[in-house]
């Protein structure tokens, strides 16, 4: 049995490894936080303040406008990592975290929808609705406008 030179097998393995990280580079992802209201165009929010929006706790823009959290369910895995990265927390935390501080604090538990062509509806009907969605599909509607990029990398 014949056995490869060193740098034959360096070469295989650079090769491999740039076809490995072209392909990675092929699937990131990026999720957005967006809005179809023309005022809110260079809101900046903190993790922390995202995180207190979709626990409905009010938070306002600084034109007086409140911020509507919209919950996308179109799309599981954008949820998942809503959750994950933003919330930091799983499905089932979020929810029952949700339900106890609507329950304690009042207020209304932010809209659920499960899909996105009724989601971009409701954004556009309401002033100050914000929701969060992939990058690919926000492209697919002129009106919506990126607001900030929560979280990039590849899901797959």
């Amino acid at each position: 049995m014949k056995s490869f030179p060193a740098r034959t097998i360096r070469l295989v393995l650079a090769l491999l490894l740039v076809l490995g990280s072209n392909g990675a580079q092929a699937e990131i992802q990026r999720l957005l936080l967006v809005t179809a209201t023309p005022e809110l165009e260079g809101l900046q929010l903190s993790r922390k303040d995202i995180s207190r929006l979709y626990l409905s706790r009010p938070i306002y823009h600084n034109t007086g406008m409140r911020l509507i959290p919209l919950i996308n369910l179109s799309d599981p895995l954008a949820h998942e990592v809503f959750l994950q990265k933003i919330m930091l927390m799983s499905a089932r935390s979020y929810d029952r975290l949700l339900l106890s501080r609507v329950f304690r604090q009042g207020g209304r538990r932010p809209e659920r929808f499960h899909s996105l062509l009724h989601l971009i509806e409701t954004l556009q009907r309401h002033p100050g609705s914000i929701t969060y969605m992939w990058q690919h599909e926000a492209r697919q509607y002129p009106r919506l406008m990126t607001l900030m990029e929560l979280w990039q990398g590849n899901v797959r």
